[in-house]
């Protein structure tokens, strides 16, 4: 068995330490369990925040638009509405159990920025296999007409799918972009050409955000 040292790095060794003590206080508030109490979300604000990436970031979400692909547990736009003051923040949840859990979490801690949406995000409109509906980003910020400063999206491997659906707002308006990039070994060599090719001004960092894992939380920011 490796040990910790042997695996880590000094600085991740000093944030596993600073997790330890603070990170259930964190996601207290949601009374998530502590396996779904996320480092990304809760101590780097999905790299907001505690990392070497430029501090003037968090500007680009003061009242703009916050595009969240999926919604999940409701805990990504719960930090961005307590923390970033967005205009508005538009999370796309196809699964009905997950959107009522983000209904009742929005209710609850008075999420008013919050806009729920039942569909998946893909490169074209229409319906899955499951009968769930999708639409492309490029669509649904049109018809809301939003200006849009920060794209999260986490969707298990379908980042790309996403992308496709959203060329006119990354060409047109060159949002901050935090996508994951860890659930296919593909996406460590395919993202990054395709946010590219769509928008060539677009300078890139890769960071993995979760100090427990060697490789749980990689991240590849576009700004």
């Amino acid at each position: 068995v490796m040990k910790h040292s042997e695996i880590f790095d000094e600085e991740e060794l000093r944030h596993r330490k600073i997790l330890r003590r603070e990170l259930p206080a964190l996601g207290a508030p949601l009374h998530l369990p502590p396996h779904l109490t996320e480092v990304s979300v809760f101590y780097y604000h999905h790299g907001l925040r505690n990392t070497t990436l430029p501090p003037e970031w968090p500007n680009n979400l003061r009242g703009k638009a916050v595009i969240d692909v999926r919604g999940a547990v409701g805990d990504s736009a719960y930090v961005f509405q307590k923390h970033y003051h967005p205009e508005s923040i538009h999370c796309f949840e196809p699964l009905p159990k997950r959107l009522a859990h983000l209904q009742s979490v929005v209710h609850e801690h008075s999420l008013d920025k919050v806009c729920l949406v039942p569909c998946a995000l893909g490169p074209d409109e229409g319906h899955w296999a499951d009968g769930s509906k999708v639409e492309t980003l490029d669509a649904y910020v049109t018809s809301k007409a939003l200006e849009v400063g920060l794209i999260k999206m986490d969707v298990e491997g379908a980042e790309d799918m996403v992308l496709r659906g959203a060329k006119e707002t990354m060409r047109n308006q060159k949002p901050l972009m935090v996508i994951s990039m860890y659930h296919d070994g593909n996406q460590f060599f395919d993202l990054l050409p395709l946010v590219q090719s769509i928008q060539p001004e677009y300078k890139f960092a890769v960071r993995k955000i979760d100090d427990r894992s060697p490789i749980l939380e990689t991240t590849l920011f576009a700004y």
